[in-house]
């Protein structure tokens, strides 16, 4: 077994697993969390060579991201918008990628003076406070780039104005924090259970909310994304006065033509590709662009081990 760098957050790795079996030897890779090319703080994807079987992520199969710098552009636009109402912007940011690219994000905003230096900036998750100082401990894993932002004595992760909420008490706190703000939450209110207090306050004022990040159907998340004027939240009904904005070019993982490209290395024309971890609309769409593109035999596995799109 062995281990490639998967370019998707510290310690995410690509598995290629050497199989022997009555004489005969198979590589099986398995993509895991692929991330997307010149994403920022990490190392970018491995690519692998030869396989016998593929087992390829496929959550963006359907789509590409949003260029890096019109999301940055447009992070920027959301903060002038708020700072200029004094109001707050919501960042649902997932647990290990989401703040780091953020805070990022923000440094580089903050150096090019695109945001206020009295705007304060809130990372409001204890886990993702513990998961950034992670991060910060293992700097010799960074990517080039951020390395040489380290020897010039800044730090990627750091803005003066940041600050933490360790306690409930001092996130439940930031619903009657006056002045603007960003707060960078954590990425529960995506779930069926429903979003937290401050995006139940948010979303009842007119007050903008950055979306960065895969929302699933059903979830409140799609739901606001998708146009909803009112959204359900610990069982009452509340009005979205919210302006949203849907930045997806911060996402720590591979979009279409980057799933491909990093399929686009195998050296062995008999492979075969399982999509896994996406939802079947997205894998159908890439399953047709893998087989006209390389020919390649592609199988949707579907559970006890049926290909979804025979059953179909």
């Amino acid at each position: 077994m062995t281990f490639r760098d998967a370019g998707h957050i510290l310690g995410a790795s690509i598995v290629e697993l050497w199989i022997e079996e009555n004489g005969t030897q198979s590589k099986l890779v398995f993509s895991g969390d692929i991330g997307r090319p010149a994403q920022l703080l990490v190392e970018d994807t491995t690519p692998s060579g030869w396989r016998t079987f593929c087992f390829s992520k496929s959550t963006y199969g359907d789509r590409n991201h949003k260029n890096e710098k019109d999301s940055l552009d447009e992070l920027a636009e959301a903060i002038a918008y708020s700072y200029r109402r004094k109001e707050k912007v919501i960042i649902p940011a997932l647990l290990w990628s989401g703040p780091r690219e953020i805070l990022y994000s923000l440094f580089l905003l903050f150096k090019d003076q695109r945001l206020p230096p009295d705007m304060p900036v809130f990372l409001d998750s204890p886990l993702a406070i513990r998961a950034t100082e992670i991060f910060r401990r293992h700097r010799e894993y960074f990517d080039d780039d951020t390395k040489k932002i380290l020897k010039n004595g800044e730090d990627p992760l750091f803005i003066p104005q940041l600050r933490f909420t360790e306690t409930s008490q001092e996130s439940m706190a930031l619903n009657t924090l006056a002045g603007p703000a960003v707060i960078i939450s954590a990425s529960g209110w995506r779930t069926p259970a429903g979003c937290g207090t401050i995006c139940g306050t948010t979303f009842g004022r007119r007050e903008p909310a950055s979306f960065s990040w895969l929302s699933s159907p059903g979830t409140p998340g799609r739901r606001l994304v998708e146009g909803a004027k009112t959204i359900r939240l610990l069982g009452d009904e509340i009005a979205v006065k919210a302006r949203l904005f849907t930045i997806n070019g911060f996402s720590a993982h591979a979009g279409q033509s980057q799933i491909l490209d990093w399929l686009s290395h195998f050296q062995n024309p008999d492979m075969r590709v399982f999509l896994v971890h996406g939802e079947f609309p997205a894998q159908k769409i890439l399953e047709e662009l893998i087989r006209k593109r390389f020919g390649l035999e592609v199988c949707i596995p579907e559970y006890l081990g049926r290909d979804r799109a025979e059953s179909r």
